[in-house]
Protein backbone atom coordinates (compact mmCIF):
# COMPACT_ATOMS: atom_id res chain seq x y z
CA UNK A 1 0.00 0.00 0.00
CA UNK A 2 1.05 3.43 -0.94
CA UNK A 3 1.57 6.24 1.36
CA UNK A 4 0.09 9.61 0.65
CA UNK A 5 3.20 10.96 -0.63
CA UNK A 6 4.42 8.08 -2.83
CA UNK A 7 2.88 8.01 -6.61
CA UNK A 8 3.12 4.78 -8.55
CA UNK A 9 4.01 4.76 -12.12
CA UNK A 10 3.21 2.23 -14.51
CA UNK A 11 3.89 3.12 -18.08
CA UNK A 12 2.78 1.15 -21.50
CA UNK A 13 3.56 2.85 -24.49
CA UNK A 14 3.08 1.25 -27.99
CA UNK A 15 4.72 -1.50 -28.25
CA UNK A 16 7.17 -1.15 -25.61
CA UNK A 17 6.38 -1.67 -21.41
CA UNK A 18 7.94 0.54 -18.98
CA UNK A 19 9.08 -0.42 -15.53
CA UNK A 20 6.81 0.14 -13.03
CA UNK A 21 7.93 3.28 -10.32
CA UNK A 22 7.29 3.73 -6.91
CA UNK A 23 8.15 7.90 -6.45
CA UNK A 24 8.41 9.59 -3.20
CA UNK A 25 7.27 13.84 -3.12
CA UNK A 26 10.34 15.50 -4.96
CA UNK A 27 11.76 13.01 -6.82
CA UNK A 28 8.70 12.26 -9.20
CA UNK A 29 10.40 13.93 -12.26
CA UNK A 30 13.43 11.86 -11.92
CA UNK A 31 11.92 8.72 -11.27
CA UNK A 32 9.62 9.13 -14.45
CA UNK A 33 12.52 10.37 -16.92
CA UNK A 34 14.08 7.11 -15.15
CA UNK A 35 10.79 4.74 -15.94
CA UNK A 36 10.91 6.39 -19.77
CA UNK A 37 14.19 5.14 -20.51
CA UNK A 38 13.99 2.00 -18.97
CA UNK A 39 11.99 -0.71 -20.69
CA UNK A 40 11.11 -4.22 -19.67
CA UNK A 41 11.78 -7.02 -21.98
CA UNK A 42 9.77 -8.34 -23.29
CA UNK A 43 7.04 -5.38 -24.52
CA UNK A 44 3.52 -5.85 -24.52
CA UNK A 45 4.03 -6.30 -28.15
CA UNK A 46 1.88 -9.50 -29.92
CA UNK A 47 4.05 -9.45 -32.99
CA UNK A 48 7.12 -11.22 -33.58
CA UNK A 49 9.41 -10.22 -36.10
CA UNK A 50 9.87 -11.81 -39.37
CA UNK A 51 11.39 -11.34 -42.71
CA UNK A 52 8.03 -11.75 -45.07
CA UNK A 53 10.13 -11.63 -48.26
CA UNK A 54 9.60 -14.74 -49.96
CA UNK A 55 12.27 -14.54 -53.23
CA UNK A 56 14.31 -12.39 -54.63
CA UNK A 57 14.06 -11.49 -58.46
CA UNK A 58 16.70 -12.63 -60.84
CA UNK A 59 19.18 -10.10 -61.74
CA UNK A 60 21.69 -9.42 -65.07
CA UNK A 61 25.08 -8.80 -65.64
CA UNK A 62 25.41 -4.77 -66.14
CA UNK A 63 21.82 -4.11 -65.13
CA UNK A 64 21.03 -1.78 -62.33
CA UNK A 65 19.65 -4.08 -59.85
CA UNK A 66 16.88 -2.88 -56.70
CA UNK A 67 15.04 -5.14 -54.69
CA UNK A 68 13.47 -3.92 -51.18
CA UNK A 69 13.30 -6.41 -48.34
CA UNK A 70 10.10 -7.03 -46.27
CA UNK A 71 9.67 -7.68 -42.59
CA UNK A 72 6.76 -7.92 -40.37
CA UNK A 73 6.25 -6.62 -36.82
CA UNK A 74 8.70 -3.81 -37.71
CA UNK A 75 12.89 -4.26 -38.50
CA UNK A 76 14.87 -1.08 -38.65
CA UNK A 77 18.24 -2.15 -39.25
CA UNK A 78 18.77 -4.91 -42.03
CA UNK A 79 22.18 -6.83 -42.50
CA UNK A 80 24.46 -9.93 -43.93
CA UNK A 81 23.98 -12.51 -41.47
CA UNK A 82 25.90 -15.30 -43.82
CA UNK A 83 27.18 -15.85 -47.37
CA UNK A 84 27.86 -13.09 -49.88
CA UNK A 85 25.90 -11.40 -51.87
CA UNK A 86 27.14 -10.96 -55.62
CA UNK A 87 29.44 -8.50 -56.18
CA UNK A 88 28.68 -5.11 -57.40
CA UNK A 89 25.28 -5.36 -55.11
CA UNK A 90 25.08 -4.43 -51.82
CA UNK A 91 22.51 -4.73 -48.89
CA UNK A 92 21.70 -1.03 -47.55
CA UNK A 93 20.52 -1.37 -43.89
CA UNK A 94 16.93 -0.07 -44.56
CA UNK A 95 16.54 -3.32 -46.15
CA UNK A 96 16.99 -2.79 -49.81
CA UNK A 97 19.21 -4.67 -52.24
CA UNK A 98 21.07 -2.23 -54.75
CA UNK A 99 23.81 -2.35 -57.26
CA UNK A 100 24.81 -3.41 -60.75
CA UNK A 101 26.05 -7.42 -60.24
CA UNK A 102 29.27 -7.89 -62.75
CA UNK A 103 29.31 -11.61 -62.33
CA UNK A 104 26.61 -14.16 -62.91
CA UNK A 105 25.88 -17.15 -60.98
CA UNK A 106 23.74 -18.41 -58.17
CA UNK A 107 24.81 -16.44 -55.13
CA UNK A 108 23.07 -17.83 -51.26
CA UNK A 109 23.28 -16.17 -48.28
CA UNK A 110 21.33 -15.10 -44.98
CA UNK A 111 20.42 -11.64 -44.16
CA UNK A 112 19.04 -10.13 -41.01
CA UNK A 113 17.09 -7.94 -39.16
CA UNK A 114 16.95 -6.02 -35.91
CA UNK A 115 14.12 -4.34 -34.23
CA UNK A 116 15.52 -0.77 -32.67
CA UNK A 117 12.54 -0.93 -30.23
CA UNK A 118 12.04 -4.56 -29.41
CA UNK A 119 15.61 -5.50 -30.11
CA UNK A 120 14.03 -9.22 -31.68
CA UNK A 121 16.22 -10.16 -34.50
CA UNK A 122 14.80 -12.53 -37.03
CA UNK A 123 17.20 -14.32 -40.25
CA UNK A 124 16.05 -16.01 -43.47
CA UNK A 125 18.25 -17.49 -46.28
CA UNK A 126 17.66 -15.97 -49.89
CA UNK A 127 19.08 -17.25 -53.31
CA UNK A 128 19.89 -14.15 -55.78
CA UNK A 129 20.33 -15.72 -59.64
CA UNK A 130 22.74 -13.43 -61.68
CA UNK A 131 21.97 -14.12 -65.32
CA UNK A 132 24.36 -12.93 -68.36
CA UNK A 133 22.78 -11.53 -71.33
CA UNK A 134 20.05 -8.75 -71.23
CA UNK A 135 16.75 -8.98 -69.34
CA UNK A 136 13.59 -10.07 -71.03
CA UNK A 137 11.88 -7.54 -72.97
CA UNK A 138 7.81 -6.85 -73.54
CA UNK A 139 6.69 -6.30 -76.81
CA UNK A 140 3.33 -5.19 -77.39
CA UNK A 141 1.76 -6.39 -80.51
CA UNK A 142 -1.42 -4.50 -81.71
CA UNK A 143 -4.32 -6.17 -83.39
Amino acid sequence: MLSQNELAIALCCGSTQYAPVTARRGLILTLFAWAILTPVVPGCSDCDLNIDTAALADGFVGVFYDFGLHSDCGGDFWFLQDGNLPPGIGLLERGELRGTPTTAGDFHFTLGVVDDDSHETAFKGFALQVNTGPPPTMTASMP
